[in-house]
């Protein structure tokens, strides 16, 4: 992830932008599903973290992957730093599939 600030304090403005890498590991194509972006304090999905959005995946071929794209300005005053991104692939459970705890990744604590 990387952010682009200008201002300070309470009238900063902020753009979070980066991508996930999404693999199907299966064997069978995955179909079209969703991401959805949250802003986190930690590494976890909680009540508490800020949604960010959604992104649609498209359908991935058996041992291949995509690259899903987030471009986000945050509400003025909000300075992510020191927080993370986390991507929650096939949010809702909206896919079946034979795994579904390999489906979250966390960026890197944003400086």
């Amino acid at each position: 992830m990387t952010k682009k600030c200008s201002g300070t304090g309470a009238k900063v403005k902020c753009t979070l932008s980066g991508q996930l890498r999404v693999d199907n590991r299966g064997n069978k194509p995955a179909q079209r599903s969703k991401v959805k972006f949250y802003l986190s304090q930690d590494a976890a999905v909680s009540v508490d973290d800020t949604v960010l959005g959604l992104a649609t995946v498209p359908p991935i071929k058996p041992g291949k992957f995509q690259k899903v794209r987030l471009n986000k300005r945050l509400t003025t005053g909000v300075n992510p730093a020191g927080v993370r991104v986390i991507g929650v692939v096939g949010a809702g459970n909206s896919v079946k599939e034979t795994n579904e705890r390999n489906n979250v990744a966390a960026s890197a604590i944003i400086p």
